[in-house]
């Protein structure tokens, strides 16, 4: 039982291990500290600045851009049938039962 646990262990490791690369390789910008694959080879502190920067230049790039053509949109026309809003269907009393038939 212990070597199947084991073994089941060292499975499991492994797996969790496939997204990390065997030698640390250095952060993408130039700093001297590690990068991550998952950070785009960047160390954390330069990733976060870069986040920073597309962050402030996507606003700025939306605004510069040309205005998207306008498309003219369809109107619909007016009901024919009065609705009669909610506030009038809650003062009005409903209209009286007509009397039960004798028989």
């Amino acid at each position: 039982k212990a070597s199947r646990r084991r073994r089941e262990t060292r499975i499991a490791m492994e797996a969790s291990n496939d997204n990390v690369s065997a030698a640390p390789t250095l952060c993408a910008e130039g700093c001297g500290f590690f990068g991550n694959p998952q950070t785009m080879g960047m160390c954390s502190k330069c990733y976060k600045s870069k986040v920073a920067k597309e962050a402030k230049a996507a606003p700025a790039a939306a605004a510069a851009a040309p205005p998207a053509e306008a498309t003219p949109m369809a109107v619909c026309p007016a009901p024919s049938v009065a609705v009669p809003s909610a506030a009038a269907a809650t003062l009005t009393p409903p209209p009286a039962a007509p009397p039960a038939a004798a028989a």
